[in-house]
This record gives C-alpha cells, sequence and structure tokens, in this order.
C-alpha cells in the first residue's frame, strides 16, 4: 500500500472472541517462507487512522517520507513491523504490547526530523532491536521500558526525548548507548527499585541535558552535559545548552566550581527553580 499526496485511509479492525482478533490493515508477506517483503508506506501529507483489537498496523517494512498516522490497539500493538523507518513525519501509536514494535529480524526502527509518540499500556513505548533518533521529538511512555532499544542498542541526536516507565527503567537497552546534542527525560515511576536511564552496554553522552526520576546506572559517565537525579542537577565540565530548556519549580542546578554553562545564540535557559552558581555562565 502507498499513499501519497492528500491520501487518507481509516481502519477498523473487529473484536473478536477468537484466536486471531481483528487487525486494523495488514500487508504482509511470510519472509522466512521465501516470499518477498511487503511494504506500507506514507508520503506527503497522506494519512492513515487505524484502530484494532490485534495490531492496528502490521507490515514487514513501514516507511514514512511524509503524512501523519494515529494507530491505537486494544490488545495488540498500535504499529508492528520488520523494519520501521519515519521520516518528516508525524505519528501517534498505543498499544497494549508497544506502541511502535519493530520486530527482531528486521532492521530496527529509525526516527528522523520527526514527532512521535509512541504509548503503551502492557509493555514499551518503543521497541526493537536497534533504536535510532535524530532531529526529532519524541515522546516514548510504557509499563516496562518506555524506550527499549535491545542487543543494537540506542542512538539519539539532535533531539528532544521524553522516555517513562511505569515499572522498569524509563530507557533501557541491552546494547550500547549514544546520546549527542539532546535534551532527554528519563523517568521511571518506581525509583527505589530501578533507575531512569540503564544501558548494559558502553554508554556515551555528550553535550545533552539529560533529566532523570531514578538516576542514571554507574556505566554512564556523561562528557560536557547537565545531568539532574531527581531535583538535583549538576554540570559537568563544559557543558553548552543543545536546545533551549527550563529549570522547572523545585528543581535546583548547581553550575560547580571550575565548570562552564554556555548559552548559545538563539538558545534560552529559563530559571523557575533554583540556580547555584559556583562556576561559570556564558550567555551568547
Amino acid at each position: 500500500i502507498t499513499l501519497k499526496d492528500d491520501s487518507y485511509l481509516e481502519a477498523h479492525g473487529k473484536k473478536t472472541s477468537g484466536d486471531y482478533p481483528g487487525y486494523g490493515i495488514i500487508v504482509w508477506a511470510n519472509v522466512e517462507g521465501g516470499e518477498e517483503p511487503m511494504t506500507i508506506q506514507v508520503e506527503d501529507r497522506a494519512t492513515i487512522k487505524a484502530t484494532a483489537q490485534g495490531p492496528a498496523i502490521s507490515t514487514n517494512n513501514f516507511i514514512m517520507t511524509g503524512g501523519k498516522i494515529n494507530a491505537k490497539s486494544y490488545g495488540g500493538e498500535g504499529i508492528y513491523a520488520d523494519t520501521i523507518e519515519i521520516s518528516a513525519a508525524e505519528v501517534e501509536a498505543d498499544g497494549h504490547y508497544p506502541g511502535l514494535f519493530g520486530s527482531n529480524t528486521g532492521n530496527g526502527i529509525t526516527i528522523d526530523k520527526s514527532m512521535v509518540k509512541a504509548t503503551s499500556s502492557g509493555s514499551n513505548g518503543i521497541y526493537a532491536p536497534t533504536v535510532k533518533i535524530s532531529a526529532s521529538e519524541v515522546e516514548a511512555d510504557g509499563y516496562y521500558p518506555g524506550l527499549f532499544g535491545v542487543d543494537g542498542g540506542l542512538t539519539i541526536q539532535n533531539s528532544t526525548v521524553s522516555a517513562t516507565a511505569s515499572n522498569d527503567a524509563g530507557l533501557w537497552s541491552r546494547g550500547d548507548l549514544k546520546i549527542e546534542n539532546s535534551i532527554i527525560s528519563a523517568v521511571t515511576k518506581d525509583p527505589e527499585q530501578y533507575w531512569g536511564a540503564d544501558p548494559h552496554g558502553t554508554a556515551s553522552i555528550k553535550n545533552s541535558w539529560i533529566e532523570t526520576a531514578g538516576g542514571v546506572s554507574t556505566n554512564i559517565k556523561p562528557e560536557n552535559s547537565v545531568l539532574f537525579d531527581g531535583a538535583d542537577g549538576s554540570v559537568i565540565g563544559d557543558a553548552t545548552l543543545p536546545d533551549s530548556v527550563t529549570v522547572a519549580k523545585g528543581l535546583t542546578l548547581t553550575i560547580p566550581k571550575d565548570t562552564t554553562l554556555t548559552i548559545p545564540t538563539d538558545k534560552t535557559l529559563t530559571n523557575e527553580g533554583a540556580i547555584v552558581n559556583r562556576g561559570k555562565v556564558i550567555v551568547n
């Protein structure tokens, strides 16, 4: 299926008590059986709205180079595909299982220059073997890790990302974590049990602003960044704001001795909480 221009497609899968819950839209081939993979492609200003008891949208390759998606599943995934590529698009995906699900046999999830909101009442907001996010605004909210890049890890660059979990780390990976020039919120609603961010591979965080509930695991050593553990934040090294940010009410940002915080041209630091300056603030 390819949607172009101002195309509009709406589908509602029926509920059933049988073994095969109703899908919204399914375009699928048995690749392991030798069949050629099939694709749902959305371009330009095209729109898909899909609701279902099972997966709202399911295909081998889900590719967006524009357009909007609203996918809601009451008992399955919002969007399920082997490979998911989202570029210059808007996506809302909600499911009982992952809202946005890249299967373990595919090439993961890539999000570029897009706005994505993915939620799950019983699993991950976003799940894939590899997740790559660039120049985007992403919100991932789940019962388990909101944002979960499995063995292939997570890469976030030049983006604003919020990852929240009710019963696990907000942001988690069994692989490596790489964050650059980004604003990140990593929140667990059970900070006594879980980290806000918890990669099990190597972790590289540079030139970023990180807010957490639950803190970050011990293998995370941010460079030239700002890190909040709950209400208390600190500048690490020579940090530069990656974008405009707010020190929210109830938060305290400390700029320790021998550190600097630079506010670049066209960026704004708004203080609604407290800032303790023992180092240097540079406003361009």
